[in-house]
């Protein structure tokens, strides 16, 4: 078939006009030629045309006309114009070209569509494929203009009804969801503190005549700082220890004559013993003597105990006066009270100042541990127990962060509209120092990874449901209506949980008539 075709190709180029016969591959009576040619003529057309283009060639002859189709320079008649194609190279219609005769215009035609000519079975086929897309072209067709009247009839249908317009996000202020711990806190800022710091004053009032520490040195509990003389002081102990020593003397002295009468009335007591023991004539006399004798001992006993009681309370007194200067000549060695660093130095604290007894001279800190010290306000008293747990920042220091527990709540000395929470650090950084910032946060509640938004982003409905407007379709710019659970909030940010939602997702709030729970 495939020879037949290209012999018939090959005669086609020195045919005039004449259609191949179904043998050559070419068309059947009625059949319509392959819509890749564009003619769509049949047999009976093709011929018809031929023999009106005859006649119309045999009347411009004799009317002296000249009109050919495609008529070529050189070329006066219709014949001439077949004779030119006949004469023509080959090259003229080449292997896969036809040419035809258009009933339209009545030009002539040459067309290099491949496989130009079918047999009847490629024909039919062709024709009943043409039809077929032909249609499905229609049918399509049909089914978009349905289509098209219906999006219309739904469009004009969803403008008449009486709805809210989807919401643009630029007509709301918006927010993230974040998905991280949720937490309710007290917070507080205050200073950094050593657990233990003690100020160091002098107590007395004199001039430092040794200084034995300067600031940042580390010293042991008891080790000496300062001596300060005061005149005063020292005289007063030495009049003291003078009254005390003539004192004591005095006490000795009574206490020796005591002892003297009250050997005194033993003799004598001895004396009345024997007289009672001799003859009644010769004792009566002596009897009376002895017994006189035991008295005058028994009242210089009296005497004398009264004397060494009223010299032992001189002695009290002197002790006394003698104690407290001496207690005011200690003063005057000034030692560390705790085991520490000197944090502070006061600049009076050098040889040659005079100090009064209320002078800071300086201050010793134990940095082993320190601690804050946390103003709460009554009102939020209850909500704070000893051993909750609290977390400092520090602002000077980015990248730490530091978790204990409140170990004391106290009341307020000169404030009873606060309470003190003291936070102790235990093990502290290096890099924490006495009177550093420190931002503390009593931890009330913590909810981990959960979505955290803006507590004005939450909108409860009539039925008491939580919505949230969320922008899930960012593209298009327009929110969606999730419903969510609330799992708790502080009036500035809520915790919530929903199937639908995810970190990052924005969440929008009308800037007007916000429903708020």
């Amino acid at each position: 078939m495939a020879g037949n075709q290209s012999e018939s190709n090959d005669k086609r180029k020195h045919l005039r006009m004449d259609l191949p016969s179904i043998e050559d591959g070419g068309l059947e009576d009625h059949t319509v030629a392959s819509p890749a040619l564009g003619f769509g003529m049949d047999r009976e057309e093709v011929s018809d045309e031929i023999k009106r283009l005859e006649n119309e060639q045999a009347a411009n002859n004799q009317s002296g006309a000249t009109w050919t189709p495609n008529q070529q320079p050189g070329t006066s008649s219709y014949q001439d114009a077949y004779d030119q194609i006949e004469q023509s190279p080959i090259e003229t219609l080449s292997k896969n070209e036809v040419a035809a005769v258009n009933v339209e215009d009545r030009s002539y035609y040459v067309s290099d569509a491949p496989s130009p000519y079918l047999s009847k079975r490629q024909a039919r086929e062709d024709v009943q494929t043409t039809k077929r897309r032909h249609s499905r072209i229609a049918t399509v067709l049909v089914v978009l203009f349905i289509l098209g009247v219906l999006g219309a009839g739904g469009w004009f249908l969803w403008n008449s009804m009486d709805h809210e317009s989807p919401k643009s996000v630029e007509h709301y202020e918006s927010a993230e969801i974040e998905k991280a711990e949720y937490l309710e806190t007290i917070d507080t800022t205050s200073l950094v503190r050593p657990a233990d710091e003690v100020t160091v004053t002098s107590g007395v009032s004199g001039t430092i005549t040794e200084a034995f520490v300067e600031k940042g040195a580390e010293v042991q509990e008891g080790d000496q700082l300062f001596h300060l003389d005061n005149p005063t002081i020292s005289d007063a102990l030495n009049k003291a220890q003078q009254a005390l020593d003539s004192l004591k003397q005095d006490v000795q002295k009574k206490n020796e004559a005591l002892q003297r009468a009250h050997e005194e009335v033993a003799r004598a007591q001895g004396q009345a013993s024997g007289s009672s023991s001799s003859s009644s004539s010769s004792s009566s006399s002596s009897s009376a003597t002895t017994s006189s004798s035991l008295e005058s001992a028994q009242a210089r006993v009296t005497a004398a105990q009264a004397d060494l009681d009223a010299a032992n309370a001189s002695l009290a007194s002197v002790q006394e006066t003698y104690d407290h200067a001496l207690e005011q000549l200690n003063t005057l060695d000034v030692f560390a009270p705790i085991s520490g660093k000197i944090t502070e130095l006061n600049e009076q604290a050098k040889v040659g100042s005079s100090v009064s007894g209320s002078t800071r001279l300086c201050t010793v800190s134990n940095t082993s541990h320190y601690k804050i010290v946390m103003e709460i306000p009554r009102s939020d008293q209850d909500s704070v127990a000893v051993g909750q747990e609290v977390r400092l920042t520090f602002p000077a220091i980015k990248d730490l962060l530091v978790t204990s527990t409140v170990s004391s709540i106290d009341e307020a000395e000169d404030n009873d509209q606060i309470v003190l929470a003291t936070v102790m650090i235990e093990n502290p950084d290096e890099r924490i120092t006495s009177g550093a910032a420190a931002e503390a946060s009593i931890v009330l509640k913590s909810l981990p990874d959960a979505y955290i938004v803006p507590y004005q982003a939450l909108r409860v409905a009539e039925n008491g449901s939580t919505h949230l407007d969320v922008l899930l379709d960012p593209s298009r710019g327009i929110v969606t209506d999730i419903p969510v659970k609330v799992l708790a909030t502080d009036r500035t940010k809520a915790a919530v949980e929903a199937d639908n939602i995810q970190a990052g997702n924005t969440v929008v709030l009308p800037k007007e008539e916000q429903k708020q729970q």
